[in-house]
Order: C-alpha cells, then structure tokens, then sequence
C-alpha cells in the first residue's frame, strides 16, 4: 500500500471534500474511524484499522489524531470545510513560530500579511521542519 498516496488521500477527505468520499465530518472536525476505513476501502484495498494507526502515530508532521478512543480520526489542521471547528486549546505561543511557503509567495506575505487562502486557519509551526 502506498502510504503517501492514502495520506494524502486522508489529509483531501479529512480537510478538504469528505463529500467525495460519502463522509460527513463533525463539527470538530472527525469521521468515524470505521466509517472512514469502509470508505477507503474501494481505492486501497485490504486497508486495516492498524494502517491507519500506524499511519497517524508515524506522521512526522501529526496531520491527524484520534478522538474517543481512536473510534474517531480528524485532520489536525488545514480544514477548508465552513462550519467545520476542531477545539484547539488555546496556548500561550513561543516567540517565535514558522510558516512554510514558497520564495514566490513571500513577498506577497510580507506585503500583505499572512491570510489563510481559502482554509479556516493559518496553520503555523514551532519547527522549521
């Protein structure tokens, strides 16, 4: 199983078109777990509940979570979804936090300032990488 391929299709559901799919996410953000795997089951066949475990506990970026005892599975961030509001614990932030972008768009960021460009959020990091 290709596993950038079924990132990359979880991160698409899960932030972006869960209609696609015959999903329909919670207010906060989440699907069942088994509602999405059956889901999945069409483009990578043979997909297993400890697939998607490993894949969200192996996510070097952790683009997604479990919720209720992993009977649930949400995008982390960078929902495009109206309506659609994970609950965030609100923090004090660090001094300083990073935001990835390409040469080609930064001037346009440092004109303009950050803008969430059709997502719900400015997604921001507290590592480069």
């Amino acid at each position: 199983m290709d596993k950038t391929k079924l990132s990359k299709t979880i991160s698409y559901i899960l932030r972006h078109n869960p209609q696609s799919f015959n999903l329909k996410l919670d207010v906060d953000g989440s699907v069942k777990t088994d509602e999405l795997l059956s889901a999945l089951k069409n483009k990578f066949q043979g997909i297993t509940k400890d697939d998607l475990i490993k894949l969200v506990k192996n996510d070097s970026k952790g683009r997604f979570s479990f919720l209720n005892n992993r009977k649930r599975i949400r995008a982390n961030y960078g929902h495009s979804i109206e309506g659609v509001n994970p609950d965030y614990n609100a923090l004090k932030p660090p001094e300083f936090l990073y935001h990835g972008t390409t040469p080609k768009v930064k001037n346009k960021i440092m004109k303009n300032g950050l803008k969430p460009m059709g997502r719900n959020y400015v997604h921001l990091s507290v590592k480069i990488k």
